[in-house]
């Protein structure tokens, strides 16, 4: 017993070191820049040791925008659609899902920066290296967006920090 409860204790002292790492106060240190594009009609805050960028999308001719640490973790801004009513996004969502083969490990709705959103976490592999995407979908400006969070296990707690900082200072002018 005194085993398990000094793994558990090194466990949690590892934890809390990696989170104080990226704590809003550490961030602070590096700060934050604010994302702003001419095509999306909202701005929102994200660590300043993420760098801006485009990916490609699947079956898609433009790039989309995206800020991350790299090509495999990295924050995603995408249209998702015409406007579609919140009574209806999560069954949107879950048809959206289904279409393109995603098993999503969960599925609920959440409430971020003022807005309703639905929120799909989505086991994946990208260039054969297993990620994990949390996609939030809400409406804004007459359509649906979607913010897609992918980490990959050795930058997941840095992506969700800063996947966190995103889309609860999201707003829209």
């Amino acid at each position: 017993m005194w085993r398990r409860g000094l793994a558990l204790a090194s466990i949690a002292l590892l934890v809390a070191g990696t989170f104080a790492g990226l704590s809003p106060a550490a961030s602070a240190k590096g700060g934050t820049k604010t994302f702003k594009g001419s095509s999306i009609p909202f701005t929102f805050r994200y660590p300043s040791t993420f760098r801006r960028g485009t990916v490609k999308g699947i079956g898609i001719k433009n790039r989309l925008p995206a800020v991350g640490l790299d090509t495999l973790d990295l924050i995603i801004i995408r249209k998702a659609g015409v406007r579609i009513p919140n009574a209806e996004l999560k069954r949107f969502v879950r048809d959206l899902l289904k279409r393109l083969h995603a098993k999503p490990a969960s599925l609920r709705a959440e409430k971020h920066s003022g807005l309703r959103m639905i929120v799909a976490r989505v086991p994946n592999e990208v260039d054969h290296k297993p990620t994990v995407s949390v996609l939030y979908f809400f409406g804004g400006a007459g359509t649906t967006w979607e913010i897609e969070c992918q980490s990959t296990v050795e930058r997941r707690v840095a992506l969700t920090y800063g996947c966190g900082l995103a889309i609860n200072t999201l707003r829209f002018p």
